[in-house]
């Protein structure tokens, strides 16, 4: 409860999103759960989206389709999968969706696994900055990615995620978007996670969204 900050403490419910949270912790002042939607918007300007689509373009062509997002890194050690794990799973986008435009984003001074990986997986790594990441993210049709920025200025932008997860952390999915979540089973970190899981859980997206979708 939170009886040290307010005077009319709201119980915890199990399982809840982190947003559902915050929504009930303004209950006490009238505000319903049901009164909007609560999922997080980002501004997208048209120059922001003009760029996007010139970078998009320089993966595969302006027309390729899907575009995913393949994000290999996290600020977090706990939430980071190990790099070169990344790439049978770029391989099965690519041998699942043959015409997908698949971009790792990197830091503006480039990245040579990321390079590396792109190779291998039939995919392109395009250095970024962060302003261009949000951009670019917006414009994706999917995005695979550990927990962090990336999977949450994805659902703000109602992109579709492979989420790849620590065990138990329920709370942080990306909100109420399209995908679904890679677990590990260790709650303390990514690394012990196999690969074959990751390429199930995608092959069940690809499953899920490709064909009302057209990408294959």
């Amino acid at each position: 409860t939170n009886d040290r900050i307010y005077s009319v403490p709201i119980p915890p419910r199990k399982p809840v999103h982190w947003v559902d949270n915050f929504v009930a912790l303004a209950g006490p002042f009238g505000v319903k759960p049901d009164s909007r939607d609560w999922r997080a918007r980002l501004p997208l300007d048209d120059a922001a989206r003009a760029e996007a689509e010139s970078h998009w373009a320089q993966v595969r062509g302006p027309q390729a389709r899907p575009r995913v997002l393949v994000n290999l890194y996290s600020a977090s050690a706990d939430r980071q999968w190990p790099v070169d794990r990344f790439g049978p799973v770029l391989r099965r986008i690519r041998e699942r969706l043959p015409a997908a435009a698949i971009a790792l984003p990197t830091m503006p001074a480039g990245d040579a696994d990321a390079d590396r990986l792109a190779t291998e997986g039939g995919a392109s790594a395009v250095p970024l900055t962060l302003a261009q990441v949000t951009a670019f993210t917006a414009t994706a049709d999917l995005v695979v990615s550990p927990d962090t920025a990336i999977t949450v200025i994805a659902s703000a932008f109602r992109v579709p995620v492979l989420a790849l997860m620590r065990k138990d952390t329920q709370q942080w999915v990306p909100y109420k978007v399209e995908g679904q979540v890679a677990w590990s089973d260790d709650p303390r970190s990514l690394m012990g996670r196999p690969v074959d899981r990751v390429v199930r859980t995608g092959d069940a997206v690809t499953d899920e969204l490709a064909p009302p979708r057209g990408w294959i």
